[in-house]
């Protein structure tokens, strides 16, 4: 049985109020697992959809150009929520807080929804 993108979605909603973790540190985490649990649930119906992606590095934006063809709404909450993964997971200097978190949390669970097969 494949794996459950949800189960993505549902960690990171967890650790974004887990106490027993450093408050930035959960808070990246956080919204990069509801990004990735966004974007598998987004590429799993593209491909039910009968769209095929490569398996090369280039897939994230293959399923963004994909999904901005069909839905402009899901493609720019996917987009904001890859920027700011991005942003989690690469700019040290940044400071995330808890709010960010809760909006990535927010838009994750609207294309997860609307994506559910």
């Amino acid at each position: 049985m494949a794996f459950n993108p949800h189960l993505l979605f549902d960690l990171a909603d967890k650790l974004c109020e887990d106490l027993n973790y450093e408050d930035e540190a959960r808070y990246r985490t956080s919204i990069s697992r509801a990004y990735y649990a966004a974007y598998l649930t987004t590429r799993q119906k593209l491909e039910s959809s009968g769209i095929i992606f490569t398996k090369a590095s280039t897939v994230h934006k293959e399923v963004s150009d994909a999904l901005r063809d069909t839905d402009r709404n899901a493609f720019n909450m996917l987009y904001y929520l890859r920027q700011k993964r991005n942003n989690a997971d690469y700019d040290l200097d940044m400071k995330i807080q808890k709010g960010l978190a809760i909006t990535c949390l927010k838009r994750s669970k609207i294309i997860i929804d609307k994506f559910s097969t």
